[in-house]
């Protein structure tokens, strides 16, 4: 068998312009960090077609999408980088703005303080200018900067703030990538030293609620660290009554206000016919009671690559029966009651498979492929890092292929999966860059080397090239952010010479502006890489 070490090409399709369907969502950003001074450079700036070209390049490592621009007398956002001297700019509507002739720049910052501030302010006259999303048909993306210290305000968001809806959704999310985001990476990579952090410094019921009454709400949550000062106490750090997907996020070291009832995630809803909450490579250690509690209505919730550690009663809880639901992949160890728990359960549950426990309980349900009472290797136990070390057995290759039906091809460090022969259980993917194993025998990685795909960004096209050792089967797909395949552009065998392979990705007329997964697969190897698409 053939084992390749992975490769990584990650192609988001990010909008800042007109949508090319009547229908079709326009994006807007508003950025969050702690310092709103100004940021820039300095210099000279001027617009063409959306594209502002800088005469300094702007350096600032906590500079980005979301951030305001102003020069000329105008505000401007900005919706996505190309480089540093040049960036792609919409209006406070995210449309494309007029164009702008050089003059000086006056100053580039973030927008709010606060992400509480960002979403109670986000829907105002000078913004959105309206609390209904769905009306005004826009995404809310608030992508949230760790400049100096944690955001210590907590988060409440209900009916009465915002209404939104299953294409008009909100987006809070930290920006990572340093090619078409951000300068500077914003995200922790796995273990909760850096990265934009939520803390609770007050006794609240909650650091961070997420509370709409609305049968087609949706909020993402994505790359947050959440925690408390040990000082406060709050019932559960992250609590979600709509639908959601919270994914990528560290939640830890909560202190408790009610004795030993707090969660870490808790998700639930108020429909019970709502699509599902979706819970995905997570890390949550040292919660008082569990990690991740699947609580009221949420009976379509699927739960799949989480890691729950350390936590005071358990780790992974579901609280009721969900006939339409899944958990798959999560590993949950050393909790102090039971690493999973069933409570109070009929025993309707749609799949529970290829779950790993340090103790017995991965089989207290019903499925396929559970470990229990299982060991496993992190690389720092004791320094709180729970990615998976090179020595684990315990869930190194022991989980299913696309547990989330292609909702994601990557782990929490934004790493694809998988590395191995198969995907790891767990939010971690351990990645080997050393050698692997080629029917026996050690070798070195046969890897596909990948070059930029240009245009970049694109409009009806772009080219991707790559070489290839030997000669493998190559597919170049292209998904939607819920995994959906939107279109095949190559699926076939490629490296019958070590030239250079070229494949051209046109794309039907029929897909909308949005944001993308451009996924290439060959054998073991599947990467991603970044594209800007407009119409």
């Amino acid at each position: 068998m053939l084992f390749i070490s992975k490769f990584k090409i990650i192609i988001i399709y990010i909008l800042f312009m007109f949508a090319t369907q009547i229908n079709a969502a326009t994006n807007v950003y508003y950025s969050v960090g702690q310092n709103t001074t100004d940021h820039s450079s300095g210099g000279d700036v001027n617009i063409v077609s959306g594209i502002a070209t800088f005469t300094i390049p702007q350096t600032a490592t906590s500079l980005g999408v979301g951030d305001r621009l102003t020069a000329g007398g105008n505000i401007y956002y900005i919706a996505a980088k190309i480089s540093t001297s040049q960036w792609y700019v919409v209006t406070q509507l995210g449309l494309l703005p007029n164009d702008l002739s050089s003059t000086a720049v006056t100053s580039i910052a973030h927008e709010y303080i606060h992400l509480q501030d960002a979403l109670l302010g986000a829907t105002d006259s000078v913004h959105v200018n309206s609390k209904n999303l769905v009306s005004a048909n826009v995404i809310l993306n608030i992508p949230c900067y760790d400049d100096s210290g944690p955001d210590t305000m907590h988060v409440s968001l209900n009916t009465a703030s915002c209404t939104t809806g299953t294409n008009n959704y909100i987006n809070i999310y930290t920006p990572y990538d340093t090619l078409t985001e951000v300068n500077k990476r914003q995200r922790h990579n796995g273990i909760a030293t850096s990265g934009y952090t939520l803390m609770g410094v007050v006794s609240y019921q909650y650091i961070m609620v997420i509370n709409l009454k609305n049968p087609n709400a949706f909020v993402r949550i994505i790359g947050l660290i959440i925690t408390s000062d040990k000082t406060r106490g709050v019932n559960t750090a992250l609590w979600t009554a709509c639908n959601a997907e919270i994914a990528y996020n560290i939640v830890h070291d909560i202190n408790p206000i009610y004795g030993s009832t707090c969660k870490g995630i808790d998700v639930g809803s108020h429909y019970p016919s709502n699509p599902a909450p979706i819970v995905h490579n997570n890390i949550c250690y040292n919660i008082p009671h569990s990690g991740i509690q699947v609580g009221t209505f949420a009976l379509y919730a699927k739960v799949y690559n989480n890691t729950t550690v350390n936590n005071g009663r358990y780790g992974i809880t579901v609280t009721i029966d969900i006939p339409m639901g899944y958990l798959k992949n999560n590993l949950s160890c050393n909790n102090g009651t039971g690493d999973f728990t069933p409570v109070e359960l009929n025993g309707s549950y749609k799949t529970f498979d290829y779950n790993a426990s340090s103790d017995s309980t991965a089989n207290k349900f019903i499925g396929t492929g559970n470990r229990i009472n299982q060991t496993f290797t992190f690389v720092d136990y004791d320094g709180e890092d729970f990615r998976l070390a090179p020595t684990d057995t315990g869930a190194r290759d022991c989980g299913m292929s696309d547990p989330g039906a292609g909702a994601f091809f990557d782990d929490i460090e934004g790493q694809t999966r998988p590395s191995g022969s198969a995907w790891d259980i767990g939010a971690d993917e351990y990645l080997d860059t050393t050698i692997v194993n080629v029917e026996g025998h050690k070798k070195k990685p046969v890897k596909i080397f990948s070059l930029q795909n240009y245009p970049n960004p694109a409009n009806h096209s772009t080219t991707v090239r790559f070489t290839l050792k030997t000669v493998q089967h190559v597919s170049i797909r292209l998904f939607s952010l819920n995994g959906r395949l939107v279109e095949t552009f190559a699926d076939g065998p490629f490296g019958f010479s070590n030239v250079q392979n070229e494949v051209v990705c046109r794309f039907s007329h029929n897909t909308p502006a949005g944001i993308y997964y451009l996924r290439m697969e060959s054998g073991k190897c599947a990467e991603v890489k970044k594209i800007v698409v407009i119409r």
